[in-house]
C-alpha cells in the first residue's frame, strides 16, 4: 500500500484528508514540516505528498523543495493553501509548480483532492 504524507498545522484538515484516503493509502499525518523531514531522514518512503503552503511558521513549499534535493525522483505532490493565488506573482507560481503536480485553493473540495491523489497512484 502506498504512503501519503499530509502536512498541515490544522489537525482537523489532516484528519479529514486521512479519512477520505485511508481506504486506499497508508496516510501519515505531520503537523510540522520538521517532523515530516525527520521521518524521511530516517529512511521512510513517502509516495505522495499533500502539503499546506503555510505550516505554522514554516513554508510548505520551501520544505518540499529542500526534501526534493535529498531524493532522486520528485514524488507527486499537491500544494494546498488559502494563501496561494493571493499574493504571489506568476514567477513564484511557476517556481512552485516545478515541484508540485497540482495546486488547490482552500477551502477545497475533499473529493477533488481524493481524485487527484488517486490519479497519482495509477
Amino acid at each position: 500500500m502506498r504512503t501519503v504524507a499530509v502536512i498541515d498545522d490544522e489537525i482537523a484538515i489532516c484528519e479529514t484528508i486521512k479519512l477520505v484516503l485511508d481506504d486506499q493509502f497508508n496516510v501519515k499525518i505531520f503537523t510540522t514540516c520538521e517532523a515530516c523531514m525527520a521521518f524521511c531522514d530516517e529512511g521512510n518512503i513517502i509516495d505522495i505528498f499533500v502539503v499546506d503552503f503555510k505550516v505554522g511558521r514554516s513554508n510548505g513549499y520551501e520544505f518540499f523543495k529542500a526534501l526534493c534535493t535529498k531524493i532522486k525522483k520528485i514524488p507527486p505532490a499537491v500544494l494546498v493553501s488559502g494563501y496561494v493565488g493571493q499574493k504571489e506573482d506568476e514567477y513564484e507560481v511557476q517556481a512552485m509548480m516545478k515541484y508540485f503536480s497540482h495546486r488547490i485553493q482552500k477551502p477545497f473540495d475533499i473529493m477533488e483532492l481524493r481524485s487527484i491523489v488517486l490519479s497519482f497512484a495509477k
